[in-house]
């Protein structure tokens, strides 16, 4: 299992709990951004299914359970469905990662103070895809565009992470220039899940606080009248 330092379960599952469930065709419809508040399993298409797999996901997160302990408690639906070991695990990898990815970059943005800088970590191995082997120790500021488009996970079963840094760790690892500020995100992933998911709580509380003024403001007309 991905060790992701000191991301804690409940930054993960708070986000994680958000999530809308929706059939394979109602998220492809969704905006990229928005991806992050729904969940849904390809060729899955019953409400029920999607449901068990969902709880199951959490239970993982809370109980900090690795693959093999998840796939076990988890076998009988794969075993229905004829899948190989591979999609069955992209399943977990991905929607694991990327709950403990946004946890962490919520608690990156609290502490980028004292750590002003991410460097992007790949998992060096015969597994690690080229194109973000090729992102192995870039160093920039956690505010730079570059993390728009290529903060991990890029990708299903991405492993690579990103870790905050000091301004004098940086220096020392030396900070990538420019004109290397190059990523290689797979098809459809080259978005920040964790700014996206603060994008769009933003949004949403924006227009919480509009309808909230509006509800206030049509209470004191009626009790004026």
């Amino acid at each position: 299992m991905i060790n992701f330092g000191k991301v804690t379960p409940e930054e993960a599952i708070e986000y994680f709990v958000k999530k809308l469930l929706l059939s394979p065709e109602e998220f492809a419809a969704l905006e990229q951004d928005a991806k992050v508040f729904a969940f849904t399993v390809s060729e899955l298409t019953k409400s029920s299914e999607l449901e068990f797999v969902f709880g199951s996901i959490k239970k993982a997160l809370e109980e900090g359970q690795g693959f093999a302990e998840w796939k076990k408690q988890t076998k009988e639906l794969w075993k229905q469905k004829g899948w190989s070991d591979f999609r069955v695990k992209t399943v977990y990898q991905t929607n694991m990662h990327q709950a403990k990815s946004i946890g962490s970059w919520k608690q990156m943005q609290e502490t980028k103070e004292d750590f002003p800088y991410l460097r992007y970590s790949a998992i060096l191995d015969n597994h690690t895809r080229p194109s973000h082997a090729m992102m192995h120790g870039k160093v920039l500021p956690i505010d730079d565009k570059f993390w728009d488009s290529f903060y991990p996970p890029n990708g299903f079963n991405c492993r690579c992470q990103a870790y905050a840094i000091t301004e004098s760790k940086a220096k020392k690892f030396g900070v990538t220039p420019d004109v290397a500020k190059v990523g290689f995100a797979d098809d459809g992933w080259n978005y920040n899940a964790g700014k996206s998911y603060d994008k769009k709580l933003s949004e949403l509380s924006a227009k919480q606080s509009v309808k909230t003024e509006k509800a206030k403001a049509d209470a004191w007309s009626l009790l004026k009248k």
